[in-house]
């Protein structure tokens, strides 16, 4: 299993370990790379997969595990991952939003 599939689901153990009750979780990535890597992570290659375009932000929704998961790029900037939370939170009503990214990492070759 890739390392960042293995990371992923190991999170989302974590998350559903103590909220069982979560039945939509958003899942948000800042740059393109890291949001290809994510979907690969964690959809399954026969996901049905549906794209909402909402004020301009793309939200992919897949049903997996029992929970309906809203995955979507910010853009880079707080202010843009702000803004793209809010229109997820306004449209989808997340139980739970996680974060996935390398944040720039320590390793220049990333």
């Amino acid at each position: 299993m890739p390392l960042a599939r293995l990371c992923f689901f190991s999170l989302l153990t974590a998350v559903s370990a103590y909220a069982s009750s979560f039945k939509t979780i958003g899942l948000v990535s800042a740059w393109d790379p890291e949001m290809k890597a994510l979907k690969r992570a964690v959809l399954a290659p026969n996901s049905k997969v549906r794209n909402t375009e909402v004020d301009g932000t793309v939200f992919s929704e897949v049903d997996q595990g029992g929970r309906r998961l809203v995955i979507w790029m910010s853009g880079v900037s707080m202010i843009n991952a702000a803004m793209s939370t809010q229109l997820t939170i306004d449209h989808f009503h997340p139980d739970a939003i996680l974060f996935s990214g390398i944040a720039g990492g320590l390793d220049p070759s990333f």
